[in-house]
């Protein structure tokens, strides 16, 4: 199977099937190909496409080492989430939490396996992309080169941990609920891994077409205004120079994918080109058709970002909700090493 965010194995066997009523019409059911996939148990079945199931996250490798806020920040579900989309009331990092105890108040809060079966079927796909990110691309979907990934795996959330689970949308207040933490600002540009922004709000998945790739045709690799324009962070609307406003406007671009860190933008255009085409080919433009074709209302925002000017700690989302209202997708965790 593949890969995802490493877990803290926890004992427990998985939840046993109801018992079953007798009838005299029961040979005639259970040999009757359409009623058996009806009561088939999908408890079983939804640990055997995910062995991980009742698995508790565990973040204890990663942390910035710098300061306490910034750990708290990245490591707010550590030791508080269970793979099945169970998240527990409380995450506050001072209290303690038995994780046996967890992770049976997590199987008690399934009251569809069928709907938690799709879900994590949506979770495995996903899976394999996170694997090339993390494996194979880390470099082009950082953008940055002190940026490094603490985790990018798969995650789903149970549609009861949303504001409203019939809506059909998600955003801001439903992280909040989730996260319990209502300081998340849920900034388009800010935090999200570079790299993966510049080619995903530049992919159209319509006629898989990426602006951000084609700009690389005919660049000036010695066009000193877009290189200067750094584009940082600060404080209030970041500044964008006529340069980049004129480069986004004749190539097409999508300026959300150009709030910050421009310069890096162009130096990767012009430097790593190859890579960064192949970074996209090979898993933005089949993840974003992926996600748009199996999940509704999708997006890639920031959860979390803390910028002490010495060290920048981010985790960001991108995915969307299943039909039965699961919110499924990549999570990432990334860190400024420098």
């Amino acid at each position: 199977m593949s890969s995802s965010i490493p877990t803290k194995r926890t004992s427990g066997s998985p939840p046993t099937s109801p018992s079953k009523r007798s009838c005299s019409g029961a040979a005639a059911v259970l040999t009757n190909p359409e009623l058996v996939a009806v009561i088939t148990d999908y408890s079983a079945n939804c640990l055997e496409l995910c062995p991980e199931l009742y698995e508790v996250l565990d973040m204890d490798d990663i942390g910035s080492g710098t300061f306490e806020e910034q750990e708290q920040a990245l490591m707010r579900l550590n030791g508080r989430y269970v793979a099945n989309g169970f998240v527990d009331a409380n995450l506050n990092p001072d209290d303690d939490v038995d994780a046996e105890e967890l992770v049976e108040r997590a199987k008690a809060s399934v009251t569809d396996f069928k709907a938690l079966h799709r879900a994590l079927q949506v979770r495995q796909k996903l899976a394999e992309f996170a694997d090339l990110i993390k494996d194979e691309h880390e470099r082009p979907a950082a953008g940055i080169e002190q940026y490094d990934f603490c985790k990018a795996g798969p995650i789903i959330f149970q549609p009861t941990f949303l504001v409203d689970p019939t809506s059909g949308t998600w955003g801001r207040e439903d992280l909040i609920k989730i996260f319990q933490n209502d300081e998340l600002a849920i900034q388009d540009g800010r935090g999200v891994p570079n790299g993966l922004g510049w080619h995903y709000w530049n992919v159209l998945s319509s006629n898989d077409h990426c602006a951000y790739c084609a700009a690389a045709e005919g660049i000036d690799p010695d066009n000193e205004a877009l290189r200067d324009d750094s584009g940082g962070y600060g404080d209030g609307e970041p500044k964008v120079s006529d340069a980049w406003k004129s480069f986004m406007e004749e190539k097409g671009l999508d300026s959300r994918a150009f709030l910050s860190w421009r310069s890096y933008a162009y130096e990767r255009l012009v430097s790593e080109k190859d890579e960064h085409v192949e970074f996209c080919t090979r898993v933005v433009r089949p993840l974003k058709a992926y996600l748009e074709s199996n999940l509704a209302d999708v997006k890639l925002v920031t959860i979390d970002y803390r910028d002490d000017c010495d060290q920048i700690a981010s985790t960001s989302f991108v995915g969307g909700l299943t039909t039965d209202g699961y919110l499924v997708g990549i999570y990432f965790c990334f860190i400024d090493v420098l």
